[in-house]
């Protein structure tokens, strides 16, 4: 959280302009190549670009980069011997996600490149974390309870279109791009995940009559 709080915001929208490869040169920058000295960030990054392609999705930069931050986190928490614990019972439900077989497939490319043992609690930390990552693009294929999604989808988008007198419901690129952001976020809310979006303020002002309206 403090990592992403001291993030310029101009650095944030200048980073749209960039591929992710030069993420540690204009998004990050000296700040937090200090504080995860000694820990490859290129290999996390070229290795979340693996995971992107196993899972069919692309990460939202926000995402990309709070993964980035999290892993190397973790990499540095597991080389001073703190592990994550996570209850039995969560991991169970994790375990048969396909988010669960990418970062097994991960864990293994970390334990090797940074002389780590990763647990399965470790793997299924990671696994939530994927879970929690916005996305745009992704293949839509057997996604547990995805009508239940495009229902929920279609309930929100029909009741600000009549809060605000526009019609939200006829934008199909907005149906979309909304079930997309949904799956995650109720991921991130139910395992308490937090996001920060920069552009909040900002949004309030511009828009605060459709900020209230989504908020209902």
């Amino acid at each position: 959280d403090l990592l992403r709080e001291t993030i310029d915001i101009n650095k944030v929208l200048d980073f749209i302009e960039f591929p992710k490869n030069k993420i540690i040169n204009v998004y990050m920058g000296h700040q937090l190549e200090k504080s995860f000295n000694g820990i490859d960030i290129g290999f996390i990054e070229n290795s979340l670009k693996i995971a992107e392609s196993e899972l069919q999705s692309v990460f939202s930069d926000d995402a990309f980069i709070a993964l980035i931050i999290q892993i190397a986190i973790s990499i540095k928490r597991i080389k001073l011997s703190k592990e994550v614990e996570i209850t039995n019972s969560e991991l169970n439900s994790l375990a048969i996600t396909k988010e669960f077989v990418t970062a097994s497939n991960l864990a293994r490319m970390f334990e090797e490149h940074f002389e780590i043992d990763m647990s399965i609690y470790e793997i299924g930390y990671l696994a939530l974390n994927l879970l929690g990552s916005s996305v745009s693009a992704t293949v839509i294929i057997e996604k547990e309870h995805w009508i239940d999604f495009q229902i929920l989808t279609r309930d929100i988008i029909k009741s600000v279109s009549t809060r605000s007198n526009i019609e939200f419901y006829t934008d199909k690129q907005l149906f979309d791009g909304f079930l997309e952001h949904l799956r995650p976020a109720i991921y991130r809310i139910k395992n308490k995940l937090k996001v920060k979006n920069l552009l909040l303020k900002e949004i309030k002002i511009k828009f605060l009559n459709l900020f209230e309206d989504v908020k209902a």
